[in-house]
């Protein structure tokens, strides 16, 4: 909660905005949101903005969870995560890796 970049002179900052500029590249990547609808910091307008950008995912909301989806929800998670690989395998050139 300390490091919640809110103005430029946040530490974290500049970090939080060049990944925001960046969010863009994604839009074509299938993409799976969980999201714990008591999540006292990441409320629903934040799903919003992730559904605005994203129209394209596949959104579970939980309605009984909250910041910590994963530990709330947690079966519920990976049964979700379970089928959502399973209707979005990987194939074979599908990944990018960067030259080492």
């Amino acid at each position: 909660m300390q490091d919640i970049p809110l103005t430029p002179s946040d530490v974290s900052y500049a970090l939080a905005r060049e990944v925001d500029d960046q969010l863009s590249a994604l839009s074509e990547v299938p993409m799976l949101i969980c999201w714990g609808m008591r999540d006292f910091v990441f409320d629903a307008q934040f799903l919003e903005e992730w559904r605005r950008r994203f129209p394209r995912a596949r959104v579970h909301k939980f309605e009984n969870a909250g910041h910590y989806v994963l530990e709330d929800a947690r079966d519920a998670v990976i049964d979700a995560t379970r089928k959502f690989i399973e209707q979005n395998p990987i194939r074979v050139g599908d990944v990018v890796r960067e030259a080492s």
